[in-house]
C-alpha cells in the first residue's frame, strides 16, 4: 500500500511539473506589432482589448469616461 501511494505521489509531482512548464511557455508568447491594428480583435472581452506598446501587443482596460 505504502509503495502504491508512494508512486502515485511521485507521478502527481511530475505531472504537476510539467503542467507548470507548459503554462509558463504559453504566457510567454508575444505578438509583435508596429500599429494598434496589428494585435488581436477579441471582441467578447470588452472592456480588456489589445494595444501595441513597445512593438508587442499587450491587454489594457477601456476606462469609460
Amino acid at each position: 500500500m505504502a509503495k502504491i501511494l508512494k508512486c502515485v505521489f511521485v507521478y502527481a509531482i511530475i505531472l504537476v511539473f510539467f503542467l507548470l512548464l507548459i503554462a509558463e511557455n504559453v504566457h510567454g508568447a508575444k505578438v509583435k506589432c508596429k500599429k494598434n491594428g496589428d494585435c488581436p480583435k477579441l471582441p467578447h472581452m470588452f472592456p480588456i482589448i489589445y494595444r501595441c506598446y513597445q512593438q508587442e501587443c499587450t491587454l489594457v482596460r477601456v476606462l469609460d469616461s
